[in-house]
C-alpha cells in the first residue's frame, strides 16, 4: 500500500510515509518540510480528512490533546478550522493529492511517485511481449 485514505479527526491531516507499527518515519523521501514531493517512500503516506462537516478543531493539538513524542514525528502536515476536501490523480506512476477549501483554495499539496512499480511494470510487459514474439 502507498496510501491510505481515510476521515475523522475534525481536520485534515497527512503523514510523512510511516511504518504499520508508527516505530519508523522515512523522513528523506518527502524533501524538507512541507514535505510536498516524496519520490519512491518506504512506507505509506495516511491522508486522514475529517473536514467535509460536523465541528471542526480549529488547534493544531487535536482539541487540546498533546500529541505524543513519536507521532509529532509523523506528521507532513495539518489543516484546522477549514472546511474542505481532499482530491486525487493519477498519472502514470503520480499522485497528487490536494486538500482544497470549500472557496477553492489549495492548503495542501503532494506529489508521490513511484518509480520501482513502473520498474516492474515495464518488466511485466517485456516478459509478455518476449513470450509472445512480438
Amino acid at each position: 500500500m502507498d496510501v491510505f485514505f481515510g476521515g475523522h479527526q475534525h481536520s485534515y491531516q497527512r503523514t510523512l510515509p510511516v511504518d504499520n507499527d508508527g516505530n519508523s518515519v522515512d523522513t528523506t523521501s518527502c524533501g524538507p518540510a512541507p514535505y510536498t514531493a516524496c519520490t519512491s517512500p518506504a512506507y505509506p503516506i495516511y491522508v486522514t480528512n475529517g473536514a467535509g462537516g460536523d465541528s471542526l478543531y480549529t488547534d493544531t493539538s487535536l482539541c487540546g490533546v498533546p500529541v505524543p513524542a513519536n507521532r509529532g514525528a509523523w506528521r507532513g502536515q495539518i489543516v484546522v478550522g477549514e472546511y474542505g476536501t481532499v482530491k486525487a490523480t493519477v498519472q502514470g506512476t503520480t499522485m497528487t493529492i490536494r486538500f482544497v477549501t470549500e472557496d477553492g483554495v489549495i492548503l495542501d499539496e503532494a506529489v508521490i511517485t513511484k518509480y520501482k512499480h513502473a520498474n516492474s511494470m515495464l518488466r511485466a510487459l517485456l516478459h509478455l511481449f518476449t513470450q509472445r514474439g512480438d
